[in-house]
């Protein structure tokens, strides 16, 4: 279904099973390779099966098998001309779009030789990789600069005199700029300063 087809991805969560018959069963069975493009839902979203076991779809998705076109690159086409609204111009439908068959077959896109394609896709993977390294990078930065606020106020909370109050809060005000740095922080600035105002 199109729920199961995400950007680049599958998600096979949720799978639902259909009885197909004989004679429709070549028309939608997905083998390794194969481009599985939505019509509805959000039109053009489309990912490469590269499971070795098949399955089939509803009518809802399309399978393309491209001849001398890497199916990555044209997924990644897919997804550019989605994003910079050019695939919209072969949606139909006035409040619900569409991507038909017929639409899909209009679709142009640039095809440089087949093995500029594979470079491209895998230079975009190598791309795509980095920036997952990078967002992971971030996310155990803002963790422990999370982590580090936290303990930097429980510090000045717990604080028994206030010389120890006056340490704790130099080392705050030295690092100010790392520790209150998102909307968030400045909630639990302004807390802390009215718990310490109560406490004197």
């Amino acid at each position: 279904r199109n729920a199961n087809v995400r950007w680049a991805a599958f998600d096979l969560s949720d799978v639902l099973e259909m009885r197909i018959s004989d004679e429709e069963l070549n028309d939608v069975s997905v083998q390794r390779g194969d481009l599985v493009i939505c019509e509805g839902g959000e039109p053009g979203r489309a990912a490469v099966w590269e499971g070795d076991e098949g399955f089939v779809i509803q009518k809802a998705l399309h399978r393309a098998r491209p001849v001398f076109v890497n199916s990555h690159y044209y997924q990644l086409h897919l997804a550019i001309d989605a994003a910079s609204g050019r695939l919209a111009e072969l949606l139909t439908g006035a409040t619900i779009k569409h991507l038909t068959g017929q639409s899909l077959h209009r679709h142009l896109v640039t095809l440089p030789p087949l093995a500029e394609q594979d470079r491209i896709v895998a230079r975009v993977n190598e791309l795509m990789a980095l920036l997952d390294r990078l967002e992971a990078a971030r996310n155990k930065r803002e963790s422990l600069r999370a982590a580090a606020r936290d303990s930097a106020w429980a510090a000045l909370r717990g604080a028994v005199d206030s010389i120890a109050s006056a340490v704790n809060w130099t080392r705050i005000a030295q690092s100010m700029t790392a520790l209150v740095d998102l909307p968030v922080d400045l909630s639990a600035l302004r807390a802390n300063i009215k718990q310490l105002a109560v406490r004197g």
